[in-house]
Order: C-alpha cells, then structure tokens, then sequence
C-alpha cells in the first residue's frame, strides 16, 4: 500500500491531496527500475514524495498525466525509488 502526496493541478488556495493506491508492477526506464503505482499521478505531483503504509518516503512521483481527465489515458503512472536517487546526483 502506498500514497501519493501532492498538490496535483496547483491552484491557489488549495491543500495538498494524498491519493491511496498500490504498487502494481514495475518497469524499466533510463536505466531505473521505476514502481508502477495505480494511485493517478497527475502534473503537479511530480517531485512529490509517495509514502508506505507506514508513512515512510519510498519513493518520488515523477511521470503521470497532465490533468486528472487524462488519469485513464496513461499506465505510465511513474516513481523512482528512493534508493536509486543516489544515482541521480552524481
């Protein structure tokens, strides 16, 4: 079990949503093994942290859909792990 944390579709005025959902597989990406999540990434995540079931940081929402209309138009509901973030620094 996993949530996405965020503020998906900015506005002013509005607060962070955390989204449940599961990771669901993974697949490769840039030489990532990247976590397929089912709970809908959408722009404005991205960056943001996904946590476990008990609230730990495992990883961070990096690819989803522009707009929530567009949640159903894409699998690619993408997060790096937080263990391969050291391989992005270097």
């Amino acid at each position: 079990h996993i949530a996405v944390v965020g503020f998906p579709n900015y506005r002013l005025g509005d607060t962070g949503i955390l989204s449940p959902g599961l990771v669901i597989g993974f697949r490769p990406r840039h030489g990532l093994r990247r976590l397929l999540v089912n709970a809908s990434i959408i722009c404005g995540n991205s960056g943001g942290p996904i946590i476990d079931s008990e609230n730990n940081v495992i990883g961070v929402a990096v690819t989803g859909a522009d707009c929530s209309e567009h949640t159903d138009q894409t699998e690619n509901h993408g997060v790096i792990p937080i263990d391969a973030l050291q391989y992005l620094i270097k």
